[in-house]
């Protein structure tokens, strides 16, 4: 195989847009996330801050819009604690306090306890009560992002 060299940075404005817009057409970004990707792409940076200037002024980036569809997204079709749901939200370049506030809003504490506990009643569905069972339970709660206080609820509802 032979290695290519390296492309010079792109400061073509335009291709950056039309290669933001690509990104964004997949699904939607975090600004961190899309300054990350065309940073990848070779853009200079100068030319990524022009672009997604742009694109927050005509709200196609929106970091609270992103972080409540993505937590509304994540409650129904993967369901995750709220510590689980905030690394995630920081991991793709959110502030803590912005995605604080959202996991708040969108999952208090008594939703958590009702989706770890739904979770957990699904899960022992599928797979039945035993002890190997319920250890892959545990580590499953632990691994969504679930408090300790949901985990021992579940546990604590299940050996009454």
């Amino acid at each position: 195989m032979i290695a290519r060299p390296r492309p010079a940075p792109n400061d073509n404005l335009e291709r950056a847009k039309e290669a933001a817009l690509r990104l964004l057409s997949y699904r939607a970004r975090s600004e961190e996330e899309l300054r990350r990707r065309l940073a990848q792409k070779g853009y200079a940076a100068g030319t990524v801050r022009r672009v997604i200037a742009e694109l927050r002024r005509v709200d196609l980036v929106n970091d609270r819009q992103f972080a409540e569809s993505w937590v509304e997204s994540r409650l129904a079709g993967r369901p995750a604690g709220r510590r689980g749901l905030l690394w995630e939200l920081i991991r793709k370049g959110l502030d803590r306090d912005l995605a604080g506030e959202i996991v708040d809003r969108r999952l208090p504490p008594e939703a958590e306890t009702v989706a770890a506990k739904a979770l957990a009643d699904e899960f022992l569905a599928r797979e039945g009560a035993e002890p190997k069972s319920l250890a892959r339970l545990h580590r499953l709660l632990v691994r969504r992002g679930f408090s300790p206080a949901n985990v021992a609820e579940v546990f604590s509802r299940r050996q009454t």
